[in-house]
């Protein structure tokens, strides 16, 4: 991660949290999200091709989109002009009539008002934010209808709804499918050929457009799914979005965990063949003697033993996260799930 992140108290994934502003109200509610992989696309031209992105550190994403209330009080303390509700209400109804530069003006002020790094979510943070664990065309996996969980053109009644008014995702997030398109922070590319792989925005500023997420309430089902994307530089009635805070790795511990956290900021590279030792004791996968003399913590072959390990022991449904800073310390974190019965 590039960018700088401010530790204020442990969070483990799934945990909830609201920043203070400087005026003593809350800021969004953020719901914390874990590292992973998942396939990232789908069968339309400009989702393919279909491409495995592995996450490989924590982030915390809005649990509901940008709210009129919300989107209100960033213009008075900034005197910028309140976008138009077309009629519909305020509130909690998400904000509409917001531009890219707008939800990007939003972020920034409220990295000022905090003091923590707010952004966009590139589009495969909001994919994998949106599916939760699911490899279907929409975040569930089972035969619920789409009305469970979205406002689109089949129940809206040509209009917004307060947020959270469906029911969330798995990971707690709400309104992923429908109500606004939500802006993402890349710049727009036709198809995914030689997109990031690891949860990075593809910001090249080869296109002066910006890709749009999750379907409106104007939009059909089609245009709902976890994978389907578009852009347009007009129309702004549909288009709302959904802040992401970076969530600083010593923020972190691993969510129902009966094993200790292994991590420790302080310790030098020098002392890489103890440190890899305790590490791998800890998580309970044995030695790595190949790594014994002096071991490269920021190897690839290093991370891909590790997590090979890790994954043989206790099943991909768990998390496994590794971290190295730009002195070559060294963060590991885990969340062992358990088998369902036992």
């Amino acid at each position: 991660m590039t960018e700088n992140a401010i530790a204020t108290e442990k969070l483990t994934h799934g945990q909830i949290f609201r920043d203070t502003l400087k005026s003593g109200s809350q800021g969004p509610e953020m719901v914390v999200i874990g590292p992973g992989k998942f396939y990232m696309g789908g069968t339309n031209n400009v989702e393919k091709p279909i491409h495995e992105v592995n996450i490989a550190y924590y982030f915390a994403i809005g649990k509901y989109q940008v709210t009129f209330d919300e989107y209100y009080q960033f213009c008075e303390a900034t005197e910028r002009d309140k976008p138009n509700d077309a009629g519909w209400g305020l509130g909690r109804r998400p904000v509409i009539n917001v531009g890219w530069k707008d939800a990007v003006a939003y972020c920034c002020w409220l990295s000022e008002q905090t003091g923590k790094v707010y952004r966009l979510p590139s589009e495969a943070e909001w994919e994998f934010a949106c599916r939760a664990g699911s490899n279907q065309n929409y975040c569930f996996s089972h035969g619920n209808a789409l009305s469970h969980y979205a406002w689109y053109d089949y129940n809206s009644r040509e209009q917004t709804h307060p947020v959270g008014e469906k029911s969330p995702n798995n990971w707690g997030l709400y309104d992923v499918h429908g109500n606004v398109y939500e802006w993402c922070l890349d710049c727009w590319h036709d198809d995914y050929r030689g997109a990031p792989n690891d949860g990075s925005a593809w910001d090249d500023g080869s296109s002066k457009y910006h890709p749009l997420r999750g379907g409106s309430w104007h939009t059909p089902k089609e245009r709902c799914t976890a994978a389907f994307r578009t852009y347009n530089p007009s129309g702004y009635l549909y288009y709302g979005f959904r802040v992401l805070c970076i969530v600083a790795s010593e923020q972190v511990i691993p969510k129902d965990s009966q094993l200790p956290i292994a991590s420790d900021a302080q310790t030098p590279v020098s002392n890489d063949d103890f440190w890899v030792q305790r590490c791998v004791t800890n998580m309970g996968i044995g030695n790595l003697s190949q790594f014994e003399e002096g071991a490269l913590i920021r190897s690839a072959a290093f991370r891909e033993a590790v997590t090979m390990a890790f994954f043989e022991k206790y099943g991909r449904d768990s998390k496994l996260h590794i971290e190295t800073d730009g002195k070559n310390h060294l963060s590991v974190y885990w969340d062992i799930q358990e088998p369902n019965g036992e």
